[in-house]
């Protein structure tokens, strides 16, 4: 699974940062199961954040840059403070599932 996803504005092809584009890459469970795994297993700095990332970009609405208000902000926000939090239990399917319904409801 392609963990780097590069938003519009980092492959050239809208220069202005400061126009909003669509960033969204949907994400089966079985895929979320799979990064929570990852995450678990693990210790590379660098791809904690990749896929902290590309979870974000799994959700329903996903734009680039982020806003700081708004429906998407806020399921950025819950979906950061899960990982973070909960991270550890990898793919536990209640945890594959709370991810889920944040990104998709």
């Amino acid at each position: 699974m392609q963990l780097n996803i590069q938003c519009l504005h980092e492959t050239g092809q809208v220069e202005d940062t400061g126009v909003e584009v669509s960033n969204y890459h949907p994400l089966t469970k079985d895929e979320v199961a799979e990064l929570l795994k990852l995450a678990r297993e693990t210790k590379d700095v660098r791809k904690l954040f990749q896929i902290q990332v590309r979870l974000g970009q799994g959700i329903i609405g996903a734009v680039c840059p982020h806003p700081l208000e708004g429906m998407f902000a806020e399921k950025s926000a819950q979906l950061d403070s899960l990982y973070v939090a909960e991270r550890m239990k990898g793919d536990d399917p209640e945890l594959v599932e709370r991810f889920y319904q944040i990104m998709t409801s």
